[in-house]
């Protein structure tokens, strides 16, 4: 099932940075979701905006891989929840308008942490899996991610792709203190950490389906 996303999480922040009525999810309902609705209200309005665009760009790419009704679910509530914990992280670090000090670093590390355990709480579908996805996001192909303990094909592969969407997205959002950057820009940022953040086999695989929705739902993402 196709919904819109509520336009309360819009009209509470009433921001810039999206139009959240744009947003057309498969299999999420979130009006049959309240507690997700509690927590993404929570959120700061970059979060919101970003959490919803990388579960709408998970969504576009697991139908341009033809995922299954399961796989596409899953992708789509894990990049819908895969920065939740983020409410858990003082606003003054997760908004902060520069470098993160090494301890204002590792405060922010454990937002992988936070999200899990808000997920594992969330009554939706394959909770356990969702949550496993949203803890590995942050997984390294080189094994120096935020968590340390997975690498290369140890990582679950939906959360290889969520952490590129996940780069990506955020290299291309306008924040405080960066311009975004376009699209072709972003891609040769990512590339440039391929082998080391990222799988070059998901990355090879991923990038054509991105530069296939720069083309076609720019002005949907990403709004002038």
């Amino acid at each position: 099932m196709s919904c819109y996303v509520p336009v309360f999480l819009l009209d509470e922040r009433n921001g810039p940075l999206i139009n959240i009525k744009t947003f057309i999810f498969a299999m999420i309902d979130l009006e049959k979701h309240p507690d997700v609705k509690q927590l993404l209200a929570k959120t700061d309005e970059y979060t919101l905006g970003h959490c919803l665009r990388v579960s709408r760009i998970c969504e576009l790419v697991g139908r341009a891989l033809e995922f299954d009704d399961h796989h596409l679910n899953v992708i789509v509530w894990s990049g819908l929840l895969h920065d939740i914990g983020k409410i858990d992280v003082p606003r003054e670090i997760t908004l902060k308008p520069g470098k993160l000090t090494l301890e204002e670093f590792n405060t922010m590390q454990a937002h992988v942490a936070y999200s899990y355990e808000h997920v594992l709480s969330l009554d939706i579908p394959n909770v356990d899996i969702v949550a496993e996805i949203v803890l590995h996001h942050h997984e390294r192909y080189d094994g120096k991610g935020y968590l340390g303990r997975f690498q290369a094909d140890d990582i679950p592969h939906l959360s290889k792709i969520i952490s590129i969407v996940d780069v990506y997205d955020a290299i291309r959002s306008r924040r405080s203190y960066h311009h975004d950057l376009p699209h072709f820009s972003t891609l040769a940022i990512i590339h440039a950490d391929m082998g080391q953040a990222f799988d070059p086999a998901v990355f090879k695989e991923v990038v054509p389906i991105l530069t296939k929705l720069h083309e076609e739902h720019h002005k949907e993402l990403y709004p002038e």
